[in-house]
């Protein structure tokens, strides 16, 4: 991952980056998975999310914060199939299942930057 942020050509890729998403950190997932195999609630569909809208801007600036660098994405225009705001609705699952994502974007980047 690092060595892809560091690399200009590769951060072309981000659009759009004041619409928001839903990130989540894959371990959150993992124990959300966990959860749904512990519960009582079987058969239903739940969000997993974090519930909180992030942009892309500040998913960027994390990333290049947590490997100190100095990069400028290059910051492109929407595609015509980009979604705008998107953020789960997370209550079902903290109501049966008791999950509530614990990893903040911050955190979830630099642990996903460990060697």
């Amino acid at each position: 991952m690092r060595a892809r942020l560091r690399t200009p050509q590769k951060n072309q890729k981000h659009m759009h980056t004041q619409k928001t998403k839903d990130f989540i950190y894959v371990k959150d997932i993992v124990e959300a998975n966990i959860l749904t195999l512990e519960t009582p609630f079987t058969n239903k569909v739940y969000n997993i999310g974090t519930g909180k809208p992030t942009s892309i801007h500040e998913v960027c600036q994390t990333c290049l914060k947590a490997i100190e660098t100095n990069i400028k994405p290059i910051v492109k225009p929407p595609r015509p199939f980009d979604f705008s705001d998107f953020v789960y609705d997370t209550s079902k699952a903290e109501k049966l299942l008791g999950f509530k994502a614990k990893w903040n974007l911050e955190e979830g980047i630099k642990d996903s930057l460990k060697d």
